[in-house]
């Protein structure tokens, strides 16, 4: 930054522009969509009716089906946006929402079709495998890690 300022801001300039003309928009309507949803009682409806698929899989209230399904769908960082908004809702406990943010909070289907496997493998073929091979690892963290939390650890006894 001292041995070179032109470029240091040249750099910057370039970074930002880049947040707001690509990243900016591709969140915007995730974000405007999701409160709108949250707002309509979408959530609600969802974690009534998703309620016995989630808790027994995931550990987790099926309000949290409506943060994997923005998850899945928009990527970083709504997921996490959204289970923060649940917490704060009292929607989840912290530890519900520990275990959401494990597995809902994912890259987005664009990104690794277009970046990850069109851009840097040059195979936009590789995109399914890599989105199935990205969504499945999450979901096994999310089904391993449904009794994280479920005990105090200094209550457990180790056998002598």
């Amino acid at each position: 930054m001292v041995v070179y300022p032109g470029a240091t801001y040249t750099g910057a300039v370039n970074g930002l522009k880049a947040w707001w003309n690509i990243v900016f928009p591709s969140l915007l309507p995730f974000f405007i969509a999701s409160e709108l949803l949250i707002n309509l009682g979408v959530v609600h409806f969802m974690g009534v009716l998703l309620e016995p698929v989630m808790r027994p899989l995931f550990n987790v209230p099926g309000t949290g089906s409506f943060v994997m399904a923005i998850g899945y769908t928009s990527g970083y960082p709504v997921g996490a946006m959204i289970t923060a908004r649940l917490r704060l809702q009292r929607l989840c406990t912290r530890i519900e929402g520990e275990r959401l943010l494990v597995f809902t909070n994912n890259s987005s289907p664009l990104f690794m079709l277009v970046a990850v496997a069109a851009g840097m493998f040059h195979n936009p073929s590789l995109g399914p495998l890599i989105i199935f091979s990205h969504y499945l690892a999450n979901l096994t963290l999310g089904f391993c890690l449904r009794y994280y939390g479920c005990k105090d650890p200094e209550t457990i006894t180790l056998p002598k």
